[in-house]
């Protein structure tokens, strides 16, 4: 994959975040936060499964020596969405996407930055330092302009 088509599919996956967190804000209204965020991850669970054999592929050998912490995903994946639940009532999705967008940056240019988990070292420099004192800025006035 080229790294503009990577860009591009980036801004869809954040956009479909924002729209996440707006849909299961408002589910909680009607199944409670611990309720929407269960929803969110049966409804997807089921998508995935459906997926998954309709691809007639077979869980690896190998997924047995996976080591614990790759397992996190999906329980970081639940802690995003019961959070986004609780604090778009509050914020807005336009605040709390700005948070997020803040957040990742962050943690993400930390884990670039050392090549953390086995990824790609990164390293900071000053271009990028720029770019996220930026985003932290933005996200700072979006939070203060919510009143």
């Amino acid at each position: 994959m080229k790294l503009s088509a990577a860009f591009l599919l980036s801004l869809l996956a954040g956009s479909l975040t924002a729209l996440q967190s707006a849909i299961n804000s408002n589910m909680s209204r009607y199944a409670g936060s611990h309720g929407a965020t269960l929803i969110n991850f049966a409804v997807g669970t089921a998508f995935l499964a459906l997926l998954f054999f309709l691809s007639r592929q077979k869980f690896p050998a190998t997924l047995a020596a996976a080591p614990f912490y790759l397992y996190l995903g999906g329980l970081l994946g639940a802690a995003f969405v019961f959070t986004m639940i609780k604090v778009v009532p509050v914020a807005g999705v336009t605040a709390s996407m700005a948070g997020v967008i803040a957040g990742q940056l962050f943690l993400s240019a930390l884990l670039d930055h050392f090549g953390v988990l086995g990824l790609e070292q990164i390293k900071l420099n000053p271009l990028r330092i720029a770019g996220i004192l930026f985003l932290f800025a933005g996200a700072f006035l979006i939070y203060k302009g919510r009143g």
